[in-house]
């Protein structure tokens, strides 16, 4: 069998299309760059799973000097991902901080992010812990840390059957105040789009949001078009449900990237945001306030959620007798132009 070929700097600078010496000033994290370069260096190492291991003078503490950061691979947008990227530039600052080293990789995904295996660099007697950020890892695949016999931290990662420190938003609360904000501006008619049964958890958790905010508020009927949470699975699951519930006038959508295929499906059948239909995402990617209009959307810490996973597994790997803890990091929603007030439309009407 063909030995597999080792990913060099020069396959990381080649493919982010900058020299070999600006990717190894990205990698190191060094000054005088600007973000998007950095980004797209950083994207491109964990895209070919590119182990690096940073400079550093002296190591924080003598059983963590360098962990190894495993990323999903999005099935349809590999290379991509811009929820992922701050939480992993999270994880980098704090490794600089406490001077550990870093190595990353990547796992393939399917639709409903499942990982479908790990990579075999894991296994390097060079790691002293592991960071999973975003994958879906079924029962085999979880056990990494009996295998590797270091400290596993999870980041919105859920390991089914298995104990692991793990780092997660506040999705269930994030998604209610998604849909309160709706209420609040007057909207009872409200849809659902990102959702199906066997999503991610993350997605089951603001599903329950959705259905709690109704709920609480007293309003009995739901609006539920289940699809992938992929923006061209959105752009044809709004049509679909606008066309046999036109009476809805607000959608919750489980992210931001399926927000837009929502918007943009919206627009194809003559609804245009806000004015005819109210929109609300999730994850506040970079782009949400770029939209026309600004997205309305949940923020959450991303940076943070990558920074406390970091000092979770320096925790795990002094105390390893500890109890199992899952950090949960607060959700807050930025208010932009997507929603429309119904209250003050009808308000005008009146006068």
């Amino acid at each position: 069998m063909m030995e597999k070929k080792k990913i060099t700097l020069r396959d990381v600078a080649d493919l982010a299309k900058v020299s070999i010496g600006t990717a190894s000033q990205a990698l190191n994290n060094k000054g005088g760059m600007l973000p998007e370069t950095r980004e797209r260096v950083i994207q491109a190492a964990t895209q070919l799973g590119y182990n690096q291991r940073f400079s550093i003078t002296e190591p924080s503490s003598e059983r963590v000097n360098t962990l190894m950061v495993i990323k999903h691979d999005s099935y349809d947008r590999p290379g991509i991902d811009p929820f992922y990227f701050p939480v992993i530039a999270g994880i980098e600052k704090e490794c600089q901080k406490y001077r550990i080293g870093m190595m990353y990789a990547t796992v393939e995904v399917d639709h409903r992010n499942r990982a479908h295996g790990i990579p075999q660099s894991v296994f390097s007697n060079q790691i002293d812990g592991v960071v999973v950020v975003g994958a879906f890892l079924d029962d085999m695949i979880a056990r990494i840390g009996d295998w590797v016999k270091k400290p596993v931290i999870l980041i919105d990662a859920y390991a089914p059957g298995r104990e692991h420190d793990s780092i997660v938003m506040d999705n269930e609360m994030g998604a209610y105040k998604a849909v309160h904000h709706l209420i609040r501006n007057g909207h009872k008619h409200i849809g659902l789009i990102g959702y199906e049964p066997k999503a991610h958890p993350s997605v089951q958790e603001r599903y329950r949001g959705y259905l709690r905010a109704l709920e609480g508020h007293g309003i009995t009927d739901t609006y539920i078009e289940k699809s992938l949470l992929k923006r061209d699975a959105a752009y044809r699951a709004v049509q679909i449900l606008l066309k046999k519930h036109p009476e809805v006038t607000a959608i919750f959508v489980c992210n931001d990237n399926a927000a837009i295929g929502a918007i943009n499906g919206a627009a194809h059948v003559g609804r245009n945001v806000p004015h005819d239909l109210s929109v609300v995402g999730f994850d506040d990617i970079d782009f949400a306030q770029e939209m026309v209009p600004p997205l309305t959307t949940v923020n959450v810490d991303k940076v943070a959620m990558g920074a406390v996973a970091v000092r979770q597994l320096l925790a795990r790997a002094d105390n390893p007798d500890e109890a199992i803890t899952t950090t949960i990091v607060r959700t807050e929603l930025v208010i932009r132009e997507s929603v429309r007030n119904l209250s003050r439309k009808k308000h005008n009407d009146r006068t």
